[in-house]
Order: structure tokens, then C-alpha cells, then sequence
């Protein structure tokens, strides 16, 4: 599978990069959902009921990541259609120099990394960029399609959101983070 091809992108702009609250073209309007930033790596799971394939923000295809594949396979068959997960590959304690070499690595399979789902879309969806639902509507979806799921996914894990009505709190959140050695939000 090229997701490149699929999605008419090239691998510069397959997605949208993070940026400092700053340089947001827009602004940001308040209330917002946030999250902590894992220090993993960035992973684009495409999923339907018989196929999952895990990407890098390029389209590079991660092949040591056949254990995240199956449990996406089983969120996107209550879909009943293809499906992008938008997450961060990430293994709880471990650099992400190491991380980033297991996702890479095309001998071995790497259980101990897991997928941390910040939103999903439609295959259509994300092959148009946009989205009809708002990341609210989605995020109440993707605890829905958890919940609704007959076994346990240890593999895939939701990244908890907090609402934030305030610049302020957002800021102290921010920091809060930073402080004890984060990455950011």
C-alpha cells in the first residue's frame, strides 16, 4: 500500500506538522482539548476490517508494528469502512532515538511499542482534508469505538484530552509538563 499515492500527497505533506501556539496562523479559540505530546514517533494508522497498515508522517510503511495492525483491524471493523488513526508511537520509558529505531527496523517486530490514538478520520476524510465532524464529535467517537470493542486492545491506547477554557490554563498545563520533563502539550 502507498499512502502517498492514495491520498494524491507528497511525503512533505502527508500531514500537518505541530506548531508552537504562536505561529498558529489562526489563533487558537478557546475552549480547546489538549493533550500531553509524547516523546515518541509520529504514526498514521490505516485500518478496515481485513488490513492495517502503519505509516510515518512521510509514508514510509512501518513494518515491525504488526501487533498495533490487528488491534487497529478490530476498531476499524465497528467502523465498517476504512479508517486513519492519528497517533504517537510511543514506548513508556524509552528514548525516542530507540523508539524511532524499532518503528524503522523491517527484521524484527517491536511488541513493546504502543499506539497512543489522538484522533481518527475516515479514509475519505483524511484523503480530503477535511472533516464534517469536529475533533469534540470524533474524540466522543474513538471512546465510543473503545468501549464497543469485544477484547482488550493492549496495543492501542486512547490519549487522554482535557478541555481548557482558559489561554492561561492551557499555559500552566504547558508548563506543568515541561517541568517534570515533557514534552509539551
Amino acid at each position: 500500500m502507498n499512502i502517498l499515492e492514495l491520498t494524491g500527497r507528497d511525503k512533505h505533506h502527508l500531514v500537518q506538522l505541530c506548531l508552537p501556539i504562536e505561529k498558529a496562523k489562526k489563533g487558537i479559540e478557546f475552549p480547546v482539548l489538549a493533550s500531553e505530546k509524547l516523546d515518541g514517533v509520529f504514526g498514521l494508522i490505516v485500518a478496515n476490517k481485513c488490513h492495517g497498515y502503519v505509516f510515518s508522517r512521510t509514508g514510509e510503511m512501518y513494518l515491525s508494528l504488526n501487533h498495533i495492525c490487528k488491534e487497529a483491524i478490530k476498531l476499524a471493523e465497528l467502523c465498517n469502512e476504512t479508517v486513519v488513526f492519528v497517533a504517537e508511537l510511543y514506548a513508556r520509558k524509552v528514548d525516542q532515538p530507540t523508539i524511532s529505531g524499532w518503528c524503522r527496523d523491517t527484521k524484527e517486530q517491536h511488541p513493546q511499542v504502543n499506539a497512543f490514538i489522538h484522533d481518527f478520520f475516515t479514509f475519505e476524510e483524511f484523503r480530503q482534508g477535511t472533516s464534517e465532524s469536529t475533533f469534540d464529535s470524533r474524540t466522543t467517537q474513538l471512546m465510543s469505538l473503545f468501549r464497543m470493542c469485544k477484547t482488550p486492545l493492549t496495543s492501542i491506547e486512547r490519549v487522554p484530552q482535557t478541555m481548557f477554557f482558559w489561554r492561561h490554563d492551557l499555559q500552566a498545563y504547558a508548563q506543568f509538563i515541561w517541568d517534570n520533563g515533557g514534552e509539551g502539550v
